[in-house]
């Protein structure tokens, strides 16, 4: 019998449906049984599965829950002005929705959370949260970490995003003027700054898109 099954033999069977479920997750992870027997004795969690395309969240609503996701996976989507959604990340289980907004000023969210495949959250109030992060450092460090970590991957794919872009705007500045002489006059021309230029002119380079020659620049494939 495992560790996890002999510590929660004499709970009841509502209690070790949590436990075994929240052992395991990451936010959890290293802080024992006795953070999450603390966490979930106030009896104000909720056990909810979505179908598929089911909305979790619609815009306008507040994120007052903690959302821990199980099972499944989801999307966050925005609405255009068309009405049509657009997805802006995918989250596969297990892992927390949006921690970011937890504890947020902003009332309302922006975005459309929805299920992709057959989905299971556990919502904890963000009260009760508080108080458990405030009551044990290593779930507060996992905290910590987990949202720090979707900050940098947030950023960095904001970065490529826009690496992406100043990529096919060198590729069409070189078309159309032949060869790159001023690099900071084409990052006026293209809106990029000098050191994304850079970057991205040296990712062309390493790529044999782009040749250096004494007077500039020479785009050397047809793109």
């Amino acid at each position: 019998m495992s560790i996890i099954t002999n510590a929660i033999k004499n709970n009841n069977s509502a209690d070790a449906e949590i436990l075994n479920e929240l052992y395991d997750f990451p936010l959890f992870k290293g802080c024992g049984l006795d953070c999450i027997k603390n966490f979930i004795r106030y009896k104000e969690e909720q056990h909810i599965t979505y179908d598929s395309d089911d909305y979790i969240l619609l815009p306008g609503h507040p994120l007052k829950q903690l959302l821990l996701l199980c099972e499944g996976s989801v999307s966050v989507n925005i609405a255009g002005n068309d009405g049509k959604e657009f997805t802006i990340e995918k989250i596969a289980a297990p892992k927390i929705i949006l921690p970011e907004f937890i504890f947020s000023n902003r009332q309302n969210m922006p975005f459309i959370i929805k299920s992709i495949t057959s989905s299971r959250i556990w919502k904890f109030s963000k009260d009760i949260f508080f108080d458990a992060l405030h009551n044990n450092i290593h779930l507060l460090h996992n905290f910590l970490r987990i949202t720090s970590e979707r900050s940098i991957s947030l950023a960095q794919r904001v970065n490529d995003g826009n690496m992406n872009k100043i990529y096919s705007r060198i590729i069409a500045y070189v078309k159309r003027h032949e060869k790159i002489i001023d690099t900071k006059e084409m990052a006026e021309i293209i809106g990029g700054t000098p050191s994304l230029i850079s970057r991205v002119l040296e990712t062309m380079l390493e790529q044999g898109v782009m040749k250096k020659e004494s007077d500039g620049y020479i785009l050397l494939n047809e793109v």
